[in-house]
């Protein structure tokens, strides 16, 4: 038992520090080239699943990743894309443990409360310290740049890692019946969104606002609940206003939109190049993947066939070029299995954390940076685990 309980400890120190660290790697990154966050979650997925102690994970992931990797190894001789792959295949494996972890061990516990406190506090200090200089640029310095400067390396990520943060306390302060906290919390949010720049965040951190009262049951709700229900539909125009308007003008969103417009239709600026990106990959796959390609996947050497070099975004079709029809049924297999997990508990957050995941999944399939997110995997297993929440 204490063998046990000191394996939770140090699991729970790894999972407090990770933004940390991927706050200082993202530091080392662009100044030294080197990623510490690499290997230190390298670390948190084995020390979680030593701390699980499932020999059938074990199994199940030791496979899989012999699977896909003895395949990807046979269409190149790049090791670098080999690793690649194995590194991509591990952020969705950290989502996974994650989970697994904060689900069986924690669910008791007041620990998922505070890994969340920790995590909001350096997310949030990251966008906070940009919108006053420090850090650095996701998009660079010229008339393309757009939102605040941050330390995080993997920008695009933040959306999913605030949205998890967000409805995490939305969820927990509204079963509280701490509707003022709520209302100032969630209002704060919506800034902090705005200064990131980008519509995943801000669209994401609005919608959760204004739906999760709506999703508990009318027969639990007292007479001030339905008042606050009220006041939320009146307020939440102007909010919804006012972010949106100090997104676009004040962050340069407009600016960006602008500039981007004159040398593109409007449907590639607002989907960012992904409908251009998506049509290169499904043409490829269609007419040039075999039939084990369509299987197990081509890892990352795709890429070189996409315009810049990289992927499409909208991860449903990044884990069907990556990883085939089998990754794609064990990702998003995962996904759709925790929501029906998540529905069928009786508990008044599972409607709420099951909402939480199909916004997740609706994220994936548009700004993508979801199911292979680093910064955002573990607030995301977190997050779909928090269902199975019980008060001491």
């Amino acid at each position: 038992m204490t063998e046990c309980f000191l394996k939770d400890k140090i699991a729970l120190f790894l999972l407090y520090g990770y933004l940390l660290v991927d706050s200082i790697s993202g530091i080392t990154i662009r100044e030294y080239g080197i990623s510490i966050s690499f290997i230190y979650k390298f670390l948190m997925i084995v020390y979680l699943l030593l701390a699980l102690k499932s020999k059938k994970l074990y199994i199940f992931i030791t496979w899989t990743i012999l699977l896909f990797s003895i395949y990807h190894t046979s269409l190149s001789e790049n090791f670098y894309l080999y690793l690649k792959s194995i590194e991509i295949y591990a952020q969705f494996i950290l989502i996974f443990v994650c989970y697994l972890f904060f689900a069986k061990r924690i669910k008791y516990n007041i620990h998922i409360r505070r890994f969340f406190i920790f995590s909001y506090v350096v997310l949030v200090s990251n966008i906070l310290l940009g919108s006053i200089g420090f850090g650095y640029s996701q998009y660079g310095g010229d008339i393309s740049s757009i939102g605040t400067k941050r330390f995080i390396y993997a920008g695009n990520e933040i959306a999913g890692a605030l949205f998890c943060v967000t409805s995490f306390f939305l969820i927990y302060l509204y079963s509280e019946n701490k509707y003022k906290f709520y209302f100032i919390f969630g209002v704060l949010s919506i800034f902090v969104a705005s200064l990131t720049g980008t519509k995943a965040s801000i669209g994401s951190v609005l919608i959760s606002f204004l739906i999760i009262p709506f999703l508990y049951r009318e027969n639990t709700f007292g007479k001030n609940k339905a008042i606050f229900k009220f006041f939320l539909i009146l307020i939440f125009p102007i909010i919804g206003f006012l972010a949106i308007n100090f997104l676009l003008y004040e962050v340069n969103l407009f600016q960006r939109i602008s500039y981007f417009s004159s040398k593109h239709d409007y449907i590639t600026v607002l989907l960012s190049g992904r409908n251009v990106w998506f049509s290169q990959a499904i043409y490829l796959f269609l007419n040039d993947y075999s039939f084990f390609d369509i299987l197990f996947g081509r890892g990352v050497s795709w890429w070189s066939d996409i315009l810049g070099n990289k992927s499409t975004e909208i991860d449903a079709i990044d884990v069907l070029m990556s990883f085939g029809l089998v990754g794609f049924l064990i990702i998003y297999g995962f996904f759709i299995r925790v929501f029906i997990l998540v529905l069928s508990t009786n508990n008044e957050r599972s409607k709420c954390v099951g909402f939480c995941v199909l916004m997740l999944l609706a994220m994936s399939l548009t700004s993508g940076h979801i199911v292979f997110s680093a910064t955002a995997g573990p607030l995301i297993g977190a997050l779909m685990s928090f269902a199975y929440y019980k008060k001491q």
